[in-house]
Parts: structure tokens; sequence; C-alpha cells
């Protein structure tokens, strides 16, 4: 697609907070309509929105395409939210900066979910290149949430890709970027170094994915301590803990069968957290089942 970020220019400037907001409370509603899974209200509230200007235009493509996002109708998302990018990055009614941000926010917006509709069709490396485009505006214009949100985006696509390395520096700047957030620091970090751990443990580093995990852990039971998350991030650090102890096992390790047990501890805690959740958390019990039965049998064999 042609770069939608074409006429958008950006001197340094403080970066605003958060996501970017709908500009009127007709936009909310249907935001909210969709979180909600009101489609049905959602699409009365966008039927109604003002479409005069370029900017409302664009408003309102982005806002169909992600209410067909939630419809799964995906030709539909693709098709609306290109628009939404384009016709935002085109607009000039003003060159008030104020303005300009709100056009490069809209249009990243776009791009971001466009992006994950192609990673979702296996076409990764599009994906990527619409990423980049999306972090380029985020970079000039964005928050640090947006940043975060597409170096997350930029990581998930090279992983696929199996560009592991180049994932693992995205994941990292997601870190730095959930740092510096103002809202939600401490889920926007959970999730990054969740991410990081997931590829680190792909190229076999395993102490530092261990310390992800842990961080991860850390920062669920700071923003949520009673939560499904941080139940989850229990299990992923164990896991985490399950493949370096795989590890010690293959090479005669004597440290495996600490290592394996003080694991399994922690996989008995996260069953027990997450059984609490009732049927919502049925998987990840079994999961925990499962991870526990192989620790055991790898158990078995350092005491053979």
């Amino acid at each position: 697609m042609s770069d939608p970020g074409a006429n958008l220019e950006a001197p340094a400037r403080v970066r605003p907070r958060g996501f970017l907001q709908p500009p009127h409370e007709g936009a909310a509603r249907a935001l909210k309509a969709m979180k909600e899974k009101r489609l049905a209200d959602a699409a009365r509230h966008i039927a109604v929105l003002p479409d005069s200007t370029p900017i409302e235009c664009a408003w309102k493509s982005l806002l169909i395409g992600l209410s067909a996002i939630e419809r799964l109708d995906f030709a539909t998302a693709e098709t609306t939210l290109r628009e939404a990018a384009e016709v935002a990055s085109k607009e000039k009614t003003s060159s008030e900066p104020s303005e300009q941000a709100v056009r490069a926010r809209l249009s990243a917006t776009a791009l971001e979910k466009i992006g994950w509709l192609l990673r979702r069709k296996d076409r990764a490396q599009q994906a990527h290149t619409v990423h980049l485009e999306a972090y380029r505006l985020r970079e000039a214009w964005g928050s640090a949430e947006e940043l975060w949100e597409t170096a997350i985006s930029l990581g998930q696509d090279a992983r696929i890709a199996r560009r592991s390395e180049e994932a693992q520096t995205w994941f990292e700047k997601a870190v730095v970027h959930a740092g510096v957030a103002k809202l939600l620091e401490c889920r926007l970090q959970a999730v990054a170094y969740a991410q990081l751990a997931v590829v680190l443990t792909d190229q076999g580093q395993h102490e530092k994915a261990i310390s992800a995990a842990r961080s991860s852990l850390a920062q669920w039971r700071q923003h949520d301590p009673g939560g499904v998350d941080t139940a989850r991030a229990l299990m992923e650090l164990s896991h985490a803990s399950l493949k370096r102890g795989e590890a010690l096992v293959e090479c005669g390790d004597p440290c495996a069968s600490a290592v394996l047990e003080e694991l399994l501890k922690g996989l008995h805690a996260a069953h027990e957290e997450l059984s609490a959740f009732g049927p919502s958390c049925f998987a990840e019990v079994q999961t925990c089942l499962a991870l526990q039965d192989f620790a055991r049998r790898l158990l078995a064999v350092t005491e053979s």
C-alpha cells in the first residue's frame, strides 16, 4: 500500500498519553458496544456518525473496520481500515500540530489492525511491513502505549517468521516503552516480558527466559494480584523453568533434579490458582497437569 504517513511531518514534542480516543460521544459509544460484544448497538452508533469532513470519514471507516473484525468479516475489515489509514494521512484541513497528531495516530491505529489481519492470514512479511509503517508514525506522533502495542506486534511478526533475534529486539523495545507509559504500566510490562520469555525460550536462553517470565509474574502481581493473568504468568514461569530442567537433564547436569522439584511446586500452585477460576480456565488447568506429568517423568530420569 502507499505510505500513509507521506504527508505527515512531525517535530519533536511531548508524547500524548494512552491510546487515541474517539472525537465525540457517538464514536465512544460504538467502541464501548464493541467491547461488550453488542455489535448491533455498535452498528447503530456508527451509522449515525458524521462524515462531512475527511477526518470524520476516516474515523467512521476505522470504526466500521473494527466492528467488522468483531463480526469476523475480515475482508470488509481490511478494506475499511485501509480507507481509514489513507484518508487520515491525506486530510489537510489544518496545519496545526494537534490535528496532524490526530491524523497520524488514527492512520497508525488502522495500520496496526491491518497488520494483525495480515498476520492472521499467514502473511507475516506483509504484516511486518505494515506494522513498521505504524511504528514510524507512532514514533513521531504517538504515545508510549501505542509504541508498546506496535513493538509487540513487530516482535510477533518476526517470531512467526522465525527471526528470533529480531523478535527479541522488538520485545525488549516493548519493555522499554511500557516502562515509560503513563497508563497501565504494570500490565504492559507484564505482557512484554511474557513475550520476551517465549522468544528467549525458543533460542534456548533458559536463564534469561526464566528471568523475563519472573519479571512478567511480578508485574502481574502488582497490577492484579488475584487475577487470572497472574495465575497464568505463574504457569508460564514454571513452563520456562521446565524447559531449563529438560535441557539440564539432557546434558546430565546434577542440578536438574533440584530445578525440577522446585518447578513442580510452582506448577502445583498455578494449578490450584487456575482451578479456582472454573471452566473458563479449563485449558490452562489441563496444560498444568500435562506439564506436571512431564516434569515428574524428567525427575524420574534423574533418579534412575
